[in-house]
């Protein structure tokens, strides 16, 4: 391979994330949060008050985690071997990971934190996991939409691999 050796895993993947995608990564995650989970949060029984002290917390986590997201996304759809655009059940499945593995430990925190009974936080925790999961597949394809429309070529939005960076091995 002329000495060049591709760069892998996660943390490469956030340190060399495409920074034209952390704006639009960024204003997907924080409107889909807000409109998606907020309903989860009222069907679960939180209070308007709650809801809305909790879609504050977490729309500004999101300023801070949309960006690191999108690339986390990015490596797990390219971990998973689903960049190419046949495969569309295996980048389904690596969408539903990613929302899940990434945002479950959040939203937790953000409930603990802005909800003071348990069985309401363990309730919205176990519909935002559930729902959370499937809701990934969704938010992938807003997420893509949103690289596109903020002019991410189609197959940067599509294929995160295009561009990636390279490193020597001596």
């Amino acid at each position: 391979m002329n000495g060049e050796m591709p760069v892998s895993g996660l943390e490469d993947r956030l340190t060399t994330a495409k920074p034209r995608n952390a704006i639009p990564d960024t204003i997907s995650a924080v409107t889909f949060s807000v409109g998606v989970m907020g309903a989860i949060e009222l069907l679960s029984g939180l209070s308007i008050g709650q809801v809305v002290r909790s879609r504050a917390f977490m729309g500004t986590v999101n300023l801070i985690a949309g960006a690191p997201y999108g690339a986390y996304r990015d490596y797990v759809i390219e971990k998973g071997g689903a960049t190419e655009p046949g495969n569309r059940l295996r980048k389904a499945a690596c969408d539903m990971a990613a929302s899940a593995s990434f945002y479950g430990v959040i939203y937790l925190g953000n409930l603990l934190m802005n909800c003071d009974n348990t069985d309401q936080v363990a309730r919205s925790w176990a519909y935002g996991i559930g729902l959370g999961t499937v809701i990934g597949v969704p938010f992938g394809y807003y997420m893509e939409w949103m690289r596109k429309w903020y002019g991410a070529g189609p197959d940067e939005a599509r294929n995160p691999t295009i561009g990636a960076t390279t490193q020597s091995t001596g």
